[in-house]
């Protein structure tokens, strides 16, 4: 997801894309499973519901996204995402079991603050 407008072309999208549903092998995604709603669109759609469910999971200091980032040929655009976060509706947060963090996700200036959505007393 490099960068430039994020439906200029569109990509091919998972459309509902959930953490649990990668294959992970030893080089990468193997496999995708949920794919009746997939079709061509923004790709920071699948990346936000992605990156949600992995930050709810796992503490930022872990930095889980580079590798993830890596694998689709570096981040994508910071703003784009920041935004589609705060635009989300709340219902995205609160299947997760949190309250969607306004100020913060307003005030990230880097992809460590914008991830940091899980309590921190559990990242101690």
């Amino acid at each position: 997801m490099p960068d430039g407008s994020p439906c200029e072309p569109p990509r091919f999208t998972h459309g509902d894309c959930h953490a649990h549903q990668l294959f992970v092998a030893e080089r990468g995604v193997s496999g995708i499973v949920d794919m009746e709603v997939a079709s061509a669109g923004d790709p920071s759609s699948d990346l936000f519901k992605f990156g949600l469910e992995m930050a709810a999971l796992f503490c930022p200091t872990t930095r889980w996204w580079e590798p993830f980032f890596a694998g689709y040929g570096g981040p994508p655009d910071f703003e784009t995402l920041q935004h589609r976060m705060l635009t989300a509706t709340d219902d995205n947060y609160e299947c997760l079991g949190f309250e969607r963090p306004k100020e913060q996700l307003l005030h990230a200036q880097d992809w460590q603050e914008l991830f940091a959505l899980r309590n921190r007393a559990l990242c101690q």
